[in-house]
């Protein structure tokens, strides 16, 4: 990678204004740090262009264009100067609709930087919004502020592929460390191209595939437990981040499988989205896998379980033990629906 051009504005909310940094070349260091940092991380949904005519794509393939008459640099701080300004007025925004529950949009710097791919022959322009800190500053003891490249904390990226203007779209991988859509949706104004539906059916389907493949035969108890644990998760999470998911599911305890074999169950499924194509991270779609909760079992002839929905503490709404006298088998199932019960009451 080389930097072509580049620039740094902090977003100060209080003032709400944007302050130009400058910086020199050994900065590129910091750029290259940061691409290398992001090709790390696994969380990156894939984007498109809806137009090339919005307003962060239109200018990043601006500055692209304006290397071959040598002026991208000037091009460059004009133009990264009002996408910080559209960012910072996105992001005032959202703070006035999440102030009153006591929550305050991530502070950060926005980096720009047009970069050459040596290896693929083409430009990116890359947008990321980075925490900076305060520090001392030895010479005059003066309170600056700056970036750790050891120690950095990336709130959100983007890197965009020029090389297919031509075509008509641009592609962009994005990173958002939070579930806020403002950043792709609203700032860039890029498009998903696997929508949360597609993303959510494609996770639920394919990890119930791999519970329903290597559980439900032979522990059918532990296969209950963790598909049970998996619907209230997604029924109680609207962000879905799989390694969050996986993390939740590895804390039950199996009562009847090993535990190694239950872990080897759960690196089945952290491998899912490179394997079955959907994203790490995803808003979650409950409507998309409405036909999928259900589950049905055969109680005895005539009688049908039916499961529609995860159930909390399912051991105290229902249990299992046999008869010591006749050695019969049945079900204990608690209800809160009286018309139900009266159906059943003896007297």
């Amino acid at each position: 990678m080389h930097v072509i051009a580049k620039s740094i504005h902090v977003l100060d909310y209080d003032n709400e204004c944007t302050i130009t940094r400058t910086i020199d070349d050994d900065f590129d260091g910091y750029i290259y740090h940061l691409i290398f940092q992001m090709d790390r991380i696994r969380n990156i949904r894939e984007y498109r262009s809806r137009a090339l005519t919005t307003q962060v794509v239109s200018s990043a393939i601006q500055v692209c264009k304006s290397v071959a008459q040598g002026n991208h640099k000037e091009i460059m701080v004009s133009l990264a100067e009002k996408i910080a300004v559209r960012l910072l007025a996105k992001e005032l925004n959202v703070q006035a609709k999440i102030a009153h529950l006591g929550a305050r949009v991530q502070k950060g710097s926005l980096i720009q930087a047009l970069v050459y791919d040596e290896e693929k022959q083409s430009y990116k322009f890359l947008l990321a919004k980075v925490e900076h800190t305060n520090f001392v500053d030895d010479a005059d003891f003066s309170f600056r502020t700056g970036f750790d490249r050891d120690h950095m904390n990336i709130w959100k990226f983007c890197i965009m592929d020029l090389s297919t203007v031509e075509i008509g779209f641009i592609d962009a991988k994005v990173y958002s460390g939070t579930s806020a859509k403002y950043w792709s949706d609203e700032f860039l104004e890029l498009q998903e191209i696997r929508s949360d539906a597609t993303n959510t059916k494609s996770a639920f389907t394919s990890i119930d595939f791999v519970l329903t493949r290597y559980m439900k035969k032979n522990w059918k108890k532990d296969y209950f437990n963790t598909r049970n644990n998996l619907l209230l998760y997604f029924r109680s999470n609207s962000f879905i981040d799989i390694e969050q998911l996986v993390d939740h599911l590895e804390r039950y305890e199996p009562f009847e499988m090993g535990a190694e074999h239950y872990k080897a169950v759960m690196s089945e499924i952290r491998k899912l989205p490179e394997k079955k194509h959907f994203d790490f991270q995803f808003n979650c779609d409950m409507s998309a896998v409405k036909a999928k909760i259900r589950t049905v079992m055969d109680v005895t002839s005539g009688i049908r379980l039916q499961f529609t929905d995860g159930i909390e503490n399912p051991e105290e709404k229902i249990c299992a033990y046999q008869d010591d006298g006749d050695g019969k088998k049945y079900l204990r199932i608690e209800t809160d629906n009286d018309e139900t019960f009266e159906s059943f009451v003896r007297t």
